[in-house]
Order: structure tokens, then C-alpha cells, then sequence
């Protein structure tokens, strides 16, 4: 009876339309699956594509987490390629706690002619945003956007080799102190104090 259900179409059965809904759900969730993540233009491909683009250096530590990590629901990333499928440049657009009228965009690109048109694809005209981008960028941007207002911040890096651990304590009231730890020797023992 499965059988000439399943192989019959025209087949009365009370459960072969089940059989056949079955089989159309399955196909329409494939097809869904096919059509929203294989898709060269889901913001998973496009992070893929960008990422080649930046550094581990501390001076892209921003523009990769908010190009590659940031919600994608807050994400929206515009990334131009050459004919080759190679990234050349990207533009990320993403709403922060930062700023809720003036999303943060985050840019990196090698060649200047790419870079500004991702600029005028991604951003919308008349609206405000915020940069975090290299002081490199500038000439790029100032071609494709007005700037306002500007902060140019410098990064510091924290050597490895002057990094000195700090240990929690409680004073006497039960509050929380943080200390550096001091090695002291007083009459030849080893005891650690907070410094």
C-alpha cells in the first residue's frame, strides 16, 4: 500500500497528501536554505570576502570587529571586488550604543577609485555618520563624504615584556582594591604586598 501511494499520484490514501506536503516543505526549506545561505550577497560571504582586507595589528582591531563580529542585524557591509572575486575594498555601516542617530562606519580598501565607491553605495546622502577609519583613508573619504568635525586618536600597545599583573584585594571596609603586585624581601623572606 506505501508503496502504490507513493508511486501513484492519483492514489486516494488519506495519508498520501500528507506524504506530498511532507515532501513540499522539504523541498521549499532546501530551496530557502539554497537561496539565504549559499548566497554570494549574505553578509556571511561578504565578511568572508573582507576579511583578507585587515590586519591582526591593533590599529584594525575596531574595523574587524565591527566588519567581521557586530550583529549582523545591525550590520549592513558593502564590499567591492575586482573581476577576479578578490575584495578590494569594504565599507561597514553599523548601528552601536555608541551613537543611536549616527551609525559607526568602518572602512579599508587598496585601491582609492574602489574605496570611494563604496562610500557613496553604502552611505545615504544628508545623513550622519561616524568614521573610525586610518588617517591613510582621509583623502579617500574627504572625496566621497563632507567631514564636520574630527578626532584623530593614536592607539597604544601595552609590551608583553612591561605588562606587570595586578591583584584584587579588600580593604577594611569590605571594599574592592586593585594593587601591583611587589615582590618585597624583609629579613629574608619571600612575601608578595600589594604595592
Amino acid at each position: 500500500m506505501l508503496t502504490r501511494c507513493c508511486d501513484d499520484p492519483t492514489s486516494d490514501a488519506p495519508w498520501s497528501n500528507s506524504v506530498r506536503t511532507s515532501a513540499r516543505i522539504a523541498f521549499q526549506l532546501l530551496l530557502h536554505f539554497r537561496r539565504h545561505m549559499a548566497q554570494p550577497d549574505s553578509l556571511a560571504a561578504k565578511r568572508t570576502l573582507a576579511a583578507p582586507l585587515l590586519t591582526n595589528a591593533p590599529a584594525d582591531a575596531v574595523a574587524s570587529y565591527f566588519a567581521l563580529e557586530h550583529d549582523p542585524k545591525r550590520t549592513r557591509l558593502t564590499v567591492r571586488t575586482n573581476a577576479a572575486g578578490r575584495a578590494l575594498a569594504f565599507v561597514a555601516v553599523c548601528q552601536t550604543g555608541l551613537d543611536l542617530f549616527r551609525p559607526l562606519v568602518v572602512l579599508r580598501g587598496d585601491d582609492a577609485s574602489v574605496v570611494q565607491e563604496a562610500l557613496r553605495e553604502a552611505l545615504q546622502p544628508r545623513r550622519q555618520y561616524l568614521f573610525n577609519a586610518l588617517p591613510s583613508a582621509r583623502p579617500d573619504m574627504e572625496a566621497a563624504v563632507d567631514f564636520h568635525g574630527e578626532a584623530i586618536h593614536i592607539i597604544y600597545v601595552l609590551s608583553a615584556a612591561d605588562f606587570q599583573p595586578v591583584s584584587l584585594s579588600q580593604d577594611p571596609h569590605g571594599l574592592i582594591c586593585y594593587g601591583r603586585l611587589v615582590e618585597r624581601r624583609a629579613f629574608g623572606s619571600d612575601n608578595k604586598q600589594i604595592g
